[in-house]
This record gives C-alpha cells, structure tokens and sequence, in this order.
C-alpha cells in the first residue's frame, strides 16, 4: 500500500513516571523529506499532541511505564497535525515549481510534555514541573525549549530555515504565544501562519477541517518559497 504520507518522523521521547500517571516528553522532532539533512524549515506550536512510536516494538510497554530505559529515540509517520504541516510544505513547493522539498523540517514547542486535550495542557505542564523539581534526575530544560523562551535562541533556529510556521492552541501558554508573536517580526518575510476569522494564529491541527485556513497557509508557504528564491 502506498502511504498518503510517507514522510518519517523522527523524535525523542523521555519518560517521567508519576504516583499514578505516567507522562511523555516528545524532543528533538523533525520531519524528513527526501534524503537531505539539512534545515529547510522550523515550526513553533503548543506541545506535543498524538503523534507517538506505534509502529515501534516496545513502544506499548515504555508508555505504560513497563521496562528499565526512560529514553526512546525512533521514527514513525505522522499523526494529523503532522499531515497537515506536511501537505501545506509540498503543496506549497508544487504551486511555487520547486518540485518536492528535499530537508529536514524541525518542530519546537512551547512545553514538551505530551497532552492531546488542548485545555489540559497546562496543567500536564505544571504536574511535570512538579516532578522535575522534586527529582534529581531531570532538569526543566527538558519541558521548556530555550528555543521558545529566549528570544537569540528563537532568532538563530529561525536563520537557518527558509521559512518558519507557526501556529498554537487557543488561550494556551498566552504569555507565552505573545512573546513569540513579537519576536516573529524580524523574520516576517519567512513566515507562515493562517490567521482566523478571530485574527489568532491557527494551530495547524485546524487546517483538516477548516479548509480555507489550510488554503491560505499554502499561498503563504508558495509566495516565501517564491521569494526566496529571487
């Protein structure tokens, strides 16, 4: 069968194991197309949601808590938001006649720990800093992108990339969201996101079922591509 989405996805999961829940912290995300490794694009959005290991053998046991090892590194192919980030790229390259990208695409996120109900993130994200901080295990780097809150970081990972999306939750993390939204205006001429009728900037999970949002992320993707080639 040939996949809709071929396109691996690669990731590194971490485990901290709670009283009586066990929570995933999703890093060092990328997509891949074709074999290039170098840096074509960088997305920011809220966290981490569905995507996970399920082709991978051990994966059932390590997110139930079963085993020794707390780290897995492995591929897989894409839940929905990574479709959709995937589809808007190639079409986005298509309608700009630059035929199929050919790179790496890196993900940030605001909080790394994985919740895939968007009202719930924040508190996930505090349960786990919790947890970090009574443990001398981990540190809170591991939750919290310096990508996403420092705003030289932020500029330098989006210099490499020829262009940058974005795109978050609802009332999510707003301090932080805003503080993004302004950093973004230096690299404005490289950025990608689909504006609602509510003038926010539309989490790419969105773009499935409100079509004319996806529609607009890929004009935007084809006119930068479009640019920076010239």
């Amino acid at each position: 069968m040939v996949r809709k989405y071929p396109e691996r996805i690669t990731a590194r999961m971490t485990r901290i194991i709670g009283q009586d829940e066990v929570f995933l912290i999703r890093q060092n995300t990328k997509i891949k197309f074709g074999s290039s490794e170098a840096i074509i694009g960088t997305v920011f959005m809220t966290n981490p949601g569905s995507f996970d290991f399920k082709h991978t053998k051990g994966w059932a046991d390590f997110k139930s808590g079963k085993g020794h090892s707390n780290v897995l590194e492995a591929e897989d192919y894409a839940d929905l938001t990574t479709q959709n980030l995937i589809e808007v790229i190639r079409e986005g390259y298509k309608h700009a006649n630059l035929g199929y990208p050919d790179g790496i695409v890196q993900i940030f996120n605001i909080s790394n720990v994985v919740q895939s109900k968007g009202e719930d993130v924040e508190n996930s994200h505090k349960k786990v800093t919790i947890l970090i901080e009574e443990s001398d295990d981990h540190e809170l780097s591991l939750i919290q992108e310096l990508v996403t809150n420092n705003e030289q970081k932020f500029l330098e990972a989006c210099m490499s990339s020829k262009f940058i999306i974005m795109g978050f939750v609802d009332n999510v993390f707003s301090e932080n969201v805003s503080a993004l939204i302004n950093w973004s205006h230096v690299i404005s001429h490289r950025l990608i996101v689909a504006i609602d009728k509510k003038k926010r900037f539309s989490h790419p999970r969105r773009w499935r079922t409100e079509r004319y949002l996806k529609e607009f992320a890929i004009s935007e993707m084809c006119r930068i591509l479009k640019n920076s080639n010239h």
